[in-house]
């Protein structure tokens, strides 16, 4: 039902409307999963359960984010991980409204293709910022995308400042464990 509401809707209304305006268009649906049973670390949201997706994971219908979305969260608020100048590379849009508003850090979130919600566009082989600049850099499930990965990690520690905390996470294949091939 989740993935027919949201076909229609990219269908019927604008792409920067429907960003600008999410949380908004989501309240409607989601009140059908309020709930006690569970609590989305990111927008505080009371649910009885999320939604679950065609793949199994499962989706906050409030703020439309996912578990590794939430694991992120958890990681960035622990210890002093949250600090300091953050470079986010394609943010989830419930990520970058809460990192967007947050006036304890400098927030510079990119997308180099537009498909996310950012203030930037960077390239993640060539990021046009000095050495050593960034506290904090984000970068999940972006490296299975570039051709010359070994290049953007030169460069993510080029603009990581010596104590930084880099994240990065890629997509785990299920197959490829099994074959040995991770």
């Amino acid at each position: 039902m989740y993935a027919l509401i949201k076909t229609i809707t990219k269908r019927l209304i604008p792409k920067k409307f429907l960003f600008e305006n999410e949380l908004i268009l989501r309240k409607p649906y989601g009140f059908f999963y309020k709930g006690k049973k569970h609590q989305c670390n990111i927008c505080k949201s009371n649910l009885k359960s999320l939604i679950t997706l065609s793949n199994k994971e499962l989706l906050c219908p409030f703020c439309g984010s996912l578990p590794r979305n939430r694991r992120l969260w958890q990681l960035l608020n622990e210890g002093q991980n949250l600090r300091g100048s953050v470079l986010h590379f394609s943010p989830n849009r419930s990520l970058y409204r809460v990192l967007k508003k947050n006036k304890n850090i400098s927030y510079y979130s990119t997308d180099f293709t537009d498909v996310f919600l950012s203030d930037y566009k960077f390239d993640i082989t060539n990021i046009e910022q000095p050495n050593e600049k960034f506290d904090t850099i984000i970068c999940y499930h972006i490296l299975e995308h570039i051709i010359d990965n070994k290049k953007a990690i030169i460069e993510l520690f080029r603009v990581l400042k010596p104590n930084g905390q880099l994240f990065i996470q890629t997509p785990f294949c299920k197959s490829s464990a099994k074959s040995g091939l991770i």
